[in-house]
Parts: structure tokens; C-alpha cells; sequence
């Protein structure tokens, strides 16, 4: 029992020698992951596509916001060549790399940073936050998994105090005013329009005419009729249902819009303003455009003229 009391003992203080330098293993990972991303933002910002491949797992993956997985090495590639020479000035501004340890041989790194650049004359800027994740081979790191979310930057001046310093809103918080401001900007309208002697029904098919002037004609149904119509509808109603959809014909369901109670407007008015708007459009379109009411709902169909 002495012995066995003996051994145990030795066996502890052997494990207790060891954490510091298993400790020290962990973070000698975790600056090296965190250099490895900083030093994949040095290359990116340089141009350097060569080297960038080289920082991917074969098999990488970029995954986008909404969910769409595509090739990283081949995205990388594409999007250098389309805007190779149309941008200038691309500049990094890191504002934090975390790395954490999930495993001996891989890591997350989660980023934060603004990239600005120069196109066509003007200067932009948008805010990225990432998450690689990250596999050990060797001693090298390589990119398994970029997880990859934009939005429009929120910049306080270095002069400003902490204190009053705020995070820049969420995207989706950012379309859902947007959304909301869209259909209260709709309710002023047809209520201006009320003033002045003009119906909904008049006023819709009035602005309807207008803004198809600034349409150019289809090529296709398919993608610039209804494609052109599920692209908008994403943009103003935080719900849309494609029901139907070929070659000739698209039907849509989507959340029917609340009128802003502090205009004189009603939401049948509301419904027909939108209803020849859009009505007017598809026709310059060559299409017909019905729309009806379903509870909280509106259905939309959109079908091509023939010729």
C-alpha cells in the first residue's frame, strides 16, 4: 500500500510539473492563430492572391450571412479579378483578433475590422466581422472555414471619449427601420395626395407610370420580371413566400405593410396605392400583376404577356 501510496503521489507531481508548460503549449497556439489571421489581412489588403491560396485548407469554405457556402479559394480568386481594376487605396483597419483553442490541432478566431477603399472616384468603407476556423497541420495553420457578416461602419473620431461611444445596429435592425420608414414615407404620400383631390387608386397609377420610366425592358421574365420583383419585395417586407414560380408566371406572399396611425390613410387605401404601382410597372414590364388580400398577407401573381 506504501508503494502504491508512493507511486500515486510521483504520478500527481508529474502532472503538476506539466500544466505550465501544457499552458504555455496553449497559448504559444493561440498567439501563433492569432498572427497567422493578422498576417492573412497583411496579404489580403497587399493584393497578394498567390500567398492568400496558399493560407487555405483544400477544401475551404466561405460562408456567407444568409447561409450560402461556397469555395473559398475559388470565391477568393473570382472577386479578385472582377475588382482588380476598378479599386484602389484598399486599406485594413483591424479592430480586434480573438483566437480560442478548440482542439490540439484547430482554433477559432473571431475578427472584427473596417475595410475602406476607392471606386469609381468615391471612398467606401463597411465593417466585417469574421470567424475562422482554423486547422493545424505540421506547423502551419491553414483556413478551413471563413464565416464572413458585413454592415455599415459606425465611426466615432479618436477625439471623442469612450463613454460615448456606441456599437454600430445589427444589419437586420438597420432593414427593419428602413422597412418601417418606407411605409411610412408611403402613408405620407397618399395622404399628400388625398389633399390635393387625388384618390389612392388615381395617385398609385400615377406614380406607378413614373417610376416604370426608369425600368429598362425585359430581356427575360425569368430573372429581370421575376427576379427583379423578389430582389424588391426582399427589401420591403420582412416575410416573402415564393408559391409559384416558372418561365412564365411568379406568385409571391408577403406580409401586407401597417399604416402609420399618424397619417389619414386606411389600409384598403394603403393596398390599392401599392397594388397600381406595381401594377404600372409590370405592365411596362409586359406582364399582368394581380394582387389580393389574405389575412395578414397580400398575394401577389405576375404573369408574362404573351407575345
Amino acid at each position: 500500500m506504501k508503494s502504491f501510496k508512493h507511486l500515486r503521489m510521483k504520478k500527481i507531481f508529474f502532472l503538476l510539473a506539466l500544466l505550465p508548460a501544457i499552458a504555455f503549449s496553449q497559448q504559444d497556439l493561440k498567439t501563433s492563430a492569432e498572427e497567422f489571421v493578422r498576417n492573412y489581412y497583411k496579404l489580403f489588403q497587399e493584393g497578394n492572391i498567390d500567398l492568400l491560396k496558399d493560407k487555405f485548407a483544400e477544401d475551404a469554405q466561405f460562408i456567407l450571412a444568409h447561409g450560402q457556402v461556397l469555395p473559398l479559394r475559388e470565391t477568393l480568386q473570382s472577386n479578385f479579378e472582377k475588382n482588380r481594376d476598378s479599386i484602389a487605396n484598399y486599406k485594413i483597419e483591424i479592430k480586434y483578433i480573438i483566437a480560442d483553442i478548440t482542439a490540439p490541432n484547430s482554433a477559432f478566431v473571431t475578427t472584427s475590422c473596417i475595410e475602406s477603399w476607392d471606386r469609381l472616384g468615391k471612398t467606401r468603407s463597411q465593417e466585417l466581422f469574421e470567424i475562422y476556423l482554423l486547422e493545424r497541420t505540421g506547423d502551419s495553420w491553414k483556413i478551413k472555414k471563413n464565416y464572413f457578416n458585413e454592415n455599415y461602419p459606425l465611426v466615432f473620431a479618436k477625439t471623442i471619449e469612450e463613454e460615448y461611444q456606441t456599437e454600430s445596429s445589427p444589419v437586420i435592425a438597420k432593414l427593419r427601420w428602413a422597412m418601417n420608414h418606407i411605409w411610412s414615407l408611403t402613408s405620407y404620400e397618399i395622404e399628400y395626395f388625398k389633399k390635393i383631390g387625388s384618390s389612392a387608386a388615381k395617385a398609385g397609377t400615377d406614380v406607378g407610370k413614373r417610376y416604370a420610366q426608369d425600368f429598362d425592358k425585359p430581356t427575360g421574365f425569368n430573372e429581370n420580371v421575376a427576379g427583379g420583383f423578389i430582389w424588391f419585395f426582399q427589401i420591403i417586407s420582412p416575410y416573402v413566400e415564393v408559391l409559384q414560380r416558372d418561365g412564365t408566371s411568379l406568385t409571391l406572399k408577403i406580409s401586407a405593410p401597417i399604416v402609420d396611425k399618424s397619417t389619414d390613410v386606411t389600409s384598403e387605401e394603403l393596398f390599392i396605392f401599392d397594388r397600381n404601382v406595381w401594377t404600372e410597372i409590370a405592365n411596362y414590364l409586359e406582364s399582368s400583376f394581380e394582387m389580393t388580400v389574405d389575412g395578414d398577407y397580400w398575394i401577389i401573381t405576375i404573369n408574362k404577356k404573351p407575345e
